[in-house]
């Protein structure tokens, strides 16, 4: 579906670590990029009839040289900026998380207008100032009937909104993870990758299958995960499991050394981790 705007948060922008390490042309590129990706199909690709598109294209898409735009996308590659399929379509993950929440957004107003009830039979507004008498009425058989048989109505019809309600189910024993929902968990989890998110997805599976009682029913098992998976810690490197989150990746480091007043030039990873760690212990 085209869309004529988009949502831009500038605080996000201006706080996304590895963008602000970027050069200014660099961040240029970035903009026309997600401008391009606004229009592409699948939203937040950088694709263009169903290819990827290749440094060369996206130089005269904005007008500036090769040598230029392939300069600028190491650095965003660098500062993992943006992430790459498997058919090697740039993309963003940003972009790709908002489309999917406002997919699962769109399913759940077509599950609520499809459960809603319509509203049958001519209903007219009163005009005009009605008073009627009070009359005090002594109680009768009849009236008892109405009042009996009106109460059970009221039960029935409670009794059959409670049966109407939808209601959760719980998680099959042989659940695999989806290949789309892994793809979300990448794309928002940007230190993991498939073999540890495989092994999320094992432990996810394991908790809610052998879990009792009511909260192991739900109604939606994609927001379930999408919530374990936002409570995961980064992947930890190099086996090292009492790494600190600012080791996950080189923008992490980068942000780190920066907020210590680091000199980061012409530094390698491994250089400044151990830069890092001496103005820490220092302190």
């Amino acid at each position: 579906m085209k869309r004529p705007a988009f949502q831009f948060y500038p605080t996000d922008w201006r706080n996304d670590a590895g963008l602000r390490m970027c050069s200014l042309a660099a961040r240029g590129l970035w903009w026309e990029m997600i401008c391009v990706m606004h229009a592409a199909e699948p939203y937040g690709h950088l694709i263009a009839a169903s290819q990827p598109i290749l440094p060369e294209e996206l130089a005269r898409i904005v007008g500036e040289s090769k040598v230029d735009v392939t300069k600028w996308l190491a650095e965003l590659e660098k500062r993992m900026v943006f992430s790459v399929t498997e058919a090697g379509a740039i993309y963003s993950r940003r972009m790709v998380r908002d489309e999917i929440e406002r997919d699962k957004w769109r399913k759940r107003q077509v599950r609520h207008r499809d459960v809603t009830p319509p509203v049958t039979g001519n209903v007219t507004a009163p005009t005009g100032n009605v008073t009627a008498p009070v009359t005090p009425v002594s109680p009768s058989s009849s009236s008892s009937s109405s009042s009996s048989s009106s109460s059970s109505s009221n039960t029935k019809s409670t009794a059959e909104a409670r049966t109407s309600a939808p209601r959760g189910v719980r998680l099959s024993k042989d659940w695999v993870l989806p290949k789309s929902w892994g793809g979300w968990a990448l794309a928002e989890q940007t230190t993991w990758n498939a073999e540890h998110c495989r092994k999320v997805s094992v432990m996810f599976r394991n908790y809610w299958v052998a879990k009792s009682g009511r909260d192991a029913a739900k109604l939606d098992w994609e927001a379930t995960w999408h919530n374990w998976v936002l409570k995961e810690p980064a992947m930890r490197i190099n086996g090292d499991k009492g790494a600190p989150l600012w080791k996950s990746s080189d923008a992490t480091i980068m942000a780190k050394a920066t907020e210590l007043g680091i000199n980061t030039k012409g530094a390698s990873r491994s250089e400044l981790i151990s830069r890092i760690e001496e103005k820490i212990h220092a302190h």
